[in-house]
């Protein structure tokens, strides 16, 4: 491929790049610019898909400065990839039609005569999809043929050519589901064809009778009387069905019983004519000899094989296996054997005999067909896998054995929440309770990729590409198809960013060999990967893997430089160096070629050895020998011992740094902690108030704290009719009656489960005694309830029943004293510390990640360096000193400035930090009011960052204001933003951006 590019220094070297191939090759020169290699489609294993072309991005790279220029779209397209006569000549391509070879063709010098040019061609002849041979649709009405009817059809179309004398004649193929019948095509001109089908169906039954046979045509009889005994099929009557008789048209009769194998021409005779069907009527005895598999899940959904001897006799055809039906697979019926699949049964149990049913004939087999219980579940490892696919799963289960062939596949959610499966992927079963099954890839990558080198971080933790629910395929075992359902089991696949494998950066791509190892950089390589899932290969030889990392692969090379792979013509090509292979799953990469360096052997020249006498010659000969291998060995010693002095040095530094890190990082000081809690004191709520929180969670307010409502003096309801009341709820069997009552409306929702049992805790705070004996009844009955149950373990988990949240209001009620005098100073010492512990190092704002989070789960991976700057806060007259991290929100500081001001004071008595704002009084332009999102915020991509203390480059000792909010704020660019005071409300509401597509993230 020749690049014309003017003023290209040439002094320079280069390599086009095609960008979305991720493949490069080496730029020679010519006058007007730059010559390249276009990739081999077939060799990188890649597919233009079904459109046949593909468009990249062709660049050119400087090797000195790693930069990309001078880009370029460049079009790859492959004229097979069009399959029929209208696309291929339609296409913008060069591609040419050729009609008696039936394919679509570059080159059409090997095409036979009769070639349809491409509208884009400049070849002579005739040009465009309007000269391909077709079938009109239009011109030719939807063709509607009834069972074994004779009927000549005309098929209407354009350029249909001539059939030359090597070729045979045109042939119409009628698909009938069973079987396919072939018949003869006859061309009128270049515009119509015609078919004949045949007009009797079927042509075969069972030798006791009972086919319908339909026969039609011309002149069949004026009435059912004259055809009442007209029709013999083998020389045995066949008896007509007056419903389905259509004068002269058409007559359906029911074969007779035969008793033996025959056959014989179907025979129609009236009073003065005779006609004969040209093929014969065979009558068959059907034999079944095995059916494959012998087994199935008792969900049925298994796809059996019946084989035998003439399984097409007749033309309706049923099967069972002792009382259980299997459905029999209309297309997959031949002579030799009948599909069919079996139905659910409700026991697992073997069945017997095989039926096969051929036109209502029932023909057995003596032999059973095993139902088992469903395969289930119970443990999937690994859960990661790359974007390629291919990592093999440890699938743990029971029953796998039922299955003939199972299948996996993953469920990919969506934006719209929604989920699409993906390919299945076949499994390999180990034996009953355990087997292999391969990751599906989640988008289409390239098998074969070879990338430069680049500077990047290779430490860094990737986090998930997407997560998938995996789904398994056993036949009709529709349990194991959606898993969420299966307790205990974790059924995520994580999917990660594919590994890059980098190729050798010597400028030939060859890399020299001195060594017993052979290094291969590359990134992200065992995040979803582990050491026996990696292959690398020297030409036909293996390199066994010794190390794998995260940015590298060492393997132990093979004695002897391997050969090459063989070439594409089958021969092996000896005289190239062979390519190093790396495949990680279903991916594989090609690094560059290697050669050995393989010492010259000295050998004296025989003339020399002629010349020198015997005694010296050899006394010579031995210190030559004694040198080379003395030089040899102390080489490869010193070569290994450079080689773990490299690694142990490496070792020590990251093990000594690590544990600087760590010990830095983990130290807690518990002066402060212990200290804010003596002067401070541990805030309990008082027993009233602890109650209402517990029986009403998230109520500030309730009916109950307030008198009745009085009108004309008299309150609204009867003081008799409640006392009356008040005495019911004391009886017990009317207390539980009514629970019971008001549980079986469907109406009563779980919130008025909550509450109906709060007000009667409320009823029965001062006789704790008799509420305990109402709560041991209830339980009885719940007990009861669930052992009947599907499933007794969930009992007490979902609290959806008044006896649920009586039981969870009674604990709290009698856990009060225990958790103020013992318990509650503890976990509220707890809570301190760990509030403290996490503060102290970046927390992500959006996430909750924390640097110093107990849980790994929630762990900050991203490699940050917070600074602490002390800032001077002035609120309520006074100025005190907090120390913040540089990284942290403007919400996050004015929840640690809350912190501090307000430690001494119970949090329910402190401002609320949406009715703050804080004001940097000696900023670079004034005063200054800070917030997390302005106008000023980093924004890229639809993600919008926080802002922190950083970017507004507040420094140390700065000095800031706590102010509520006022009418106008003042931004970082200056402009003033009024604020609307909403109506009821003391606190006013800013305006927001209006762009709400974008996507929020601090760190």
């Amino acid at each position: 491929m020749h690049l014309t590019i003017p003023q290209l220094p040439q002094t320079s070297s280069y390599t086009c790049v095609f960008l979305e191939l991720d493949w490069s090759s080496p730029v020679s020169f010519w006058y007007f610019g730059a010559i390249c290699k276009t990739p081999d489609f077939s060799k990188l294993g890649l597919s233009l898909g079904t459109e046949g072309f593909r468009t990249v991005t062709l660049a050119l790279n400087s090797t000195e400065t790693g930069k990309l220029f001078v880009t370029k779209s460049f079009t790859f397209y492959n004229c097979s990839n069009f399959h029929s006569c209208t696309v291929c000549t339609n296409s913008s391509f060069g591609c040419d039609w050729c009609v008696y070879d039936n394919g679509c063709f570059d080159e059409t010098g090997t095409c036979q005569p009769s070639i349809i040019r491409g509208k884009s061609s400049i070849k002579p002849g005739r040009h465009g999809p309007q000269h391909c041979p077709q079938i009109d649709t239009k011109m030719t009405d939807d063709i509607f043929l009834a069972a074994g009817v004779k009927k000549t059809i005309l098929l209407k179309g354009y350029n249909i050519p001539e059939v030359q004398a090597k070729f045979r004649n045109y042939e119409c193929v009628i698909d009938l589901g069973t079987q396919k019948i072939t018949t003869v095509a006859r061309r009128h001109d270049d515009k119509s064809l015609t078919c004949d089908i045949p007009a009797v169906w079927p042509l075969s039954g069972p030798i006791q009778g009972g086919t319908n046979v339909t026969i039609e045509g011309r002149n069949l009889g004026s009435k059912f009387e004259d055809i009442e005994r007209a029709v013999t099929i083998a020389n045995v009557g066949c008896t007509p069905f007056r419903s389905l008789y259509s004068p002269s048209k058409r007559i359906v009769c029911q074969t007779k019983w035969r008793g033996q194998v025959a056959d014989g021409p179907v025979i129609v005779r009236l009073e003065k004519a005779m006609s004969q069907y040209h093929t014969n009527f065979h009558y068959k005895s059907p034999r079944i000899e095995d059916i494959e598999p012998k087994y199935g899940p008792k969900s049925g959904g298994s796809r059996i094989t019946i084989k035998g001897r003439d399984m097409d006799t007749g033309g309706h055809h049923e099967a069972s296996f002792g009382n259980a039906p299997c459905v029999v697979i209309r297309s997959h019926v031949t002579n030799h054997s009948i599909e069919c699949i079996t139905s659910k049964v409700w026991h697992a149990e073997p069945k017997n005999p095989i039926k096969v049913f051929f036109d209502g004939k029932e023909y057995t087999l003596n032999r059973f067909f095993l139902y088992k219980e469903d395969p289930t579940i119970t443990r999937i490892a690994p859960l990661e896998s790359i974007l390629e696919g291919g990592r093999i799963l440890t699938v743990t289960g029971t029953e796998f054995l039922a299955v003939e062939q199972p299948k996996m596949f993953a469920y990919v959610p969506t934006l719209s929440g929604e989920y699409y499966p993906t390919n299945t992927t076949i499994c390999q079963v180990m034996n009953n309770n355990v087997m292999k099954c391969p990751t599906p890839p989640l988008a289409d990558s390239l098998k074969n990729i070879i990338r430069s080198k680049r500077a990047e971080q290779t430490d860094r933790k990737l986090s998930p590409v997407k997560t998938v629910q995996l789904g398994f395929i056993m036949d009709g075992v529709m349990a194991v198809r959606n898993l969420s359902s299966v307790p205990n089991l974790d059924h995520g696949l994580r999917y990660y960013p594919n590994p890059r494998v980098y190729n050798f950066t010597e400028s030939s791509g060859i890399k020299i060999l001195k060594g017993d190892a052979l290094i291969i950089e590359g990134a992200d390589l065992n995040i979803a990967a582990e050491k026996s899932e990696v292959t690398v290969m020297i030409g036909t030889a293996p390199c066994n893997v010794t190390t794998f990392s995260q940015s590298q692969i060492v393997c132990k090379l093979p004695s002897s430089q391997p050969q090459s792979v063989a070439s594409a013509s089958g021969e092996k090509d000896r005289k190239s160096l062979p390519y190093v292979k790396v495949k990680i799953n279903n991916l594989e990469f090609i690094v560059g070629r290697v050669e050995y360096d393989v010492p010259e052997t000295f050998t004296f020249p025989s003339e020399a050895i002629a010349g020198i006498a015997a005694g010296g010659g050899f006394l010579l000969l031995v210190i030559v020998l004694i040198l080379i291998i003395y030089r040899r060995q102390s080489t490869k010693a010193e070569r290994i011992y450079r080689k773990l002095q490299i690694q142990l040095d490496n070792l020590e530094s990251n093990v000594r740094n690590e544990c600087k890190q760590a010990f830095a990082e983990l130290q807690t000081d518990m002066t402060d902690l212990t200290g804010d809690l003596v002067s401070s004191g541990i805030p309990f709520w008082d027993f009233h108030s602890y109650i209402f929180k517990v029986l009403f969670p998230g109520m500030t307010d309730h009916i109950i704290l307030h008198p009745p409502i009085q009108k004309n003096g008299r309150f609204q309801f009867s003081d008799h009719g409640l006392q009356l009341f008040h005495q019911l709820l004391s009886k017990k069997l009317f207390i539980t009656t009514f629970i019971r009552t008001l549980e079986e409306q469907r109406a009563f929702s779980i919130r008025d489960r909550a509450n109906v049992a709060s007000l009667l805790m409320i009823v029965y705070l001062n006789n704790m005694e008799y509420a305990t004996e109402i709560l041991k009844c209830l339980l009885v009955d719940l007990v009861h309830k669930s052992v009947e149950g599907r499933h007794p373990k969930l009992m007490l988990r979902r609290s959806e029943s008044v006896v649920e949240k009586l039981l969870t209001n009674w604990l709290s009620i009698c856990l009060y004293k225990y958790l103020r005098d013992y318990a509650g100073a503890s976990l509220f010492m707890l809570y301190k510390a760990i509030k403290l512990q996490a503060e102290k190092g970046p927390v992500d704002a959006v996430t909750g990640d924390a640097r110093y989070s107990l849980s790994e789960d929630t762990l900050l991976r991203e490699k940050i360096e917070p600074r602490f700057i002390t800032l001077n806060v002035e609120s309520g007259g006074e100025i005190v000193q907090v120390r913040i991290l540089d990284c942290d929100t403007i919400t996050q500081a004015k929840e640690k400035i809350l912190d501090h001001i307000y430690k001494n004071i119970p949090f329910s008595q402190r401002p609320n930090i949406r009715d703050l704002e804080l004001e940097w009084r000696n900023g670079p332009t004034g005063p200054l009011m800070l917030t997390d999102i302005d106008i000023a915020s980093y924004n890229k991509d639809g993600w919008r960052r926080l802002n922190t203390l950083s970017f507004y480059r507040v420094h140390d000792g700065a000095y800031m204001t706590l102010l509520h909010r006022q009418q106008t704020v003042k931004y970082i660019n200056g402009s003033l933003d009024n604020s609307v005071l909403s109506i009821g409300s003391v606190s006013p509401i800013l305006k927001k951006d209006q762009d709400s597509g974008f996507k929020e993230w601090h760190l």
